[in-house]
């Protein structure tokens, strides 16, 4: 395996060894293989979600690309016009939602979460991993890809609806 995976392993034993305590006080009916593969899957979770929702910008990028507080930003996230990811010290925003050259949220983007809310199925991981997944009813496109294309877009509002749709019942 990678001198990675030899750096995660030695970690997570290092950590065990300095929690020794706490592994003695685990109850008898606790399976200590399954703590242990479920410490592995709750430390790789964040690199899983990177990987699911595609890339992402941190607040302050978000904040100078479209010249607003950190504050007005947030105010978008709950009022769900725009993804949010709850990050350590930060908030994860997929880039899809964004022109870079307009420096402004995508119409189209804003459409798509505007649909989502309608149905009153809102969960920000789930929209921005199906965002970034080929999907077969696009043709494998994903629909991320074409909220730009003005000749495609009403098929990713359409497949939207029905996703929500789907996911409120």
């Amino acid at each position: 395996m990678s001198d990675r995976y030899d750096q995660l392993v030695e970690g997570f034993q290092k950590g065990l060894i300095d929690m020794k305590d706490l592994l003695e006080g685990l109850p008898d009916d606790v399976d200590p293989h399954d703590v242990g593969y479920e410490a592995a899957r709750a430390a790789l979770a964040p690199v899983a979600w990177a990987r699911a929702v595609g890339d992402r910008m941190q607040t302050a990028e978000a904040t100078d690309l479209l010249g607003v507080t950190r504050q007005a930003l947030q105010k978008r996230v709950q009022k769900h016009t725009l993804i949010g990811l709850p990050g350590k010290q930060t908030t994860h925003f997929p880039v899809w939602q964004f022109d870079r050259s307009r420096r402004q949220v995508r119409p189209a983007a804003e459409r798509v979460l505007q649909i989502f809310r309608a149905s009153g199925e809102f969960d920000p991981y789930m929209i921005a991993a199906w965002m970034v997944a080929p999907c077969e009813e696009l043709g494998q496109a994903a629909p991320a890809g074409l909220l730009e294309d003005e000749g495609r877009v009403e098929e990713v509002f359409k497949l939207a609806r029905a996703v929500a749709k789907r996911w409120a019942q």
